[in-house]
């Protein structure tokens, strides 16, 4: 959480002085490179693109590029905590529906009423860190 929250700060300044563009470039290129030293002392394995494995479970990586790009984005015009506060929404959201419908293989738990009431409080305190 204090990682999302400094990232999207630091990316919302070094994007406003040379550009989101650039500023996820260089986010991008220390991600790829930390994730290369990681996979080299993991084992270096080549099987990273196994026959039998659905698409939709590579989407992470493009799901972290909207992630970098948006913080980046609504850091400078909503402040940082209105706009943790949206991506936690926005995580209850997404969360609620892979459950509910079994979203990309994992085991579905349906809606209740006290689920939907917790949705209903990360509204609420959205709204809150709005006003």
């Amino acid at each position: 959480g204090s990682a999302a929250s400094l990232q999207g700060a630091a990316n919302a300044g070094l994007g406003s002085r040379i550009g989101i563009g650039n500023a996820v470039l260089i986010n991008g290129s220390f991600v790829l490179a930390a994730s290369a030293v990681l996979w080299i002392s993991g084992g270096a394995r080549l099987t990273l693109w196994q026959s039998g494995v659905p698409w939709s479970h590579y989407a992470g990586g493009m799901c972290g590029f909207v992630i970098i790009v948006a913080a980046a984005y609504v850091f400078p015009k909503t402040g940082g905590a209105a706009a943790i506060g949206f991506m936690v929404l926005g995580q209850g959201l997404m969360a609620l529906a892979i459950d509910h419908w079994g979203l990309l293989g994992m085991p579905r738990i349906g809606l209740s009423w006290t689920r939907l009431a917790g949705l209903g409080l990360l509204c609420g305190g959205v709204a809150l860190l709005r006003w």
